[in-house]
């Protein structure tokens, strides 16, 4: 799997830099080498350089340069890309019933309510 695949949240460790030349040495310099643990901190808007931190410092890299670092996961990946859509990962016939839901806060403030209002009804029959 390449960096460029990884969403913004993902932790990674790097396995192995393709790029050679000026570019691959540079991204070496910088600690994209063998075993360097790293998170990307976020992406740019329609494919743009994505932010990385990587030995304790943040990285812009383009797209081309990130998708030639191979890197491996580093626990899910999937929840990281979940909390990016709009729903915070859940589907629409999931928000819907949600919202059709009654609200169980509500429900326990009315009772709440009509037991205060039953226990002060009481109190004035004693008086």
């Amino acid at each position: 799997m390449n960096l460029s695949d990884a969403p913004a949240g993902a932790s990674f460790t790097v396995n192995k830099v393709s790029l050679d030349k000026e570019v691959g040495k540079r991204l070496a310099d910088m600690g994209f080498i063998d075993g360097t643990a790293g998170a990307v901190v976020r992406e740019s808007f329609l494919g743009g350089p994505l932010q990385v931190r990587i030995m304790g410092y943040d990285v812009l890299i383009r797209r081309f340069e990130a998708s030639g670092i191979e890197v491996v996961p580093v626990g899910d990946w999937t929840a990281a890309h979940d909390a990016k859509r709009p729903l915070g990962g859940l589907s629409r016939k999931q928000v819907k019933a949600m919202s059709q839901e009654p609200c169980r806060t509500t429900e326990a403030r009315k009772q709440a309510q009509e037991d205060g209002f039953a226990k002060s009804e009481e109190n004035k029959n004693e008086k």
